[in-house]
C-alpha cells in the first residue's frame, strides 16, 4: 500500500493547512482509489455547506477519522485491509 499526496486546484487552502482534509492516491495491489480523509469536525462543516447549496453527494472514497495524520491513515487503511 502506498499513498500520494493529491492537491487539487480550488481545494480549501485553510482545511489542508490545518490538517483538517487530506486527498490522497491510495495504491492497493495496482490499483489507485482517490480518497478524501477527513476529521469530523471538517466532514460537517463541508457536508453542512454544500448540503445547503444542493450540491452534495455523499462520496464513496470518503473516509472520516479522529486525526488525518498519516499515521492515523496509515493504521486505519491497515486494520481495513485486515478485515477484508
Amino acid at each position: 500500500m502506498e499513498l500520494y499526496r493529491l492537491r487539487e486546484p480550488g481545494m480549501d487552502d485553510i482545511a489542508m493547512m490545518k490538517e483538517f482534509r487530506k486527498d490522497y492516491w491510495i495504491n492497493l495491489e495496482n490499483n489507485f482509489y482517490e480518497t478524501t480523509f477527513f476529521t469530523w469536525n471538517r466532514f460537517e462543516t463541508e457536508y453542512s455547506i454544500l448540503k445547503g447549496d444542493g450540491f452534495f453527494v455523499p462520496d464513496t472514497n470518503t473516509i472520516v477519522l479522529p486525526s488525518v495524520d498519516e499515521d492515523t491513515i496509515i493504521a486505519a487503511l491497515k486494520k481495513w485491509m485486515t478485515q477484508l
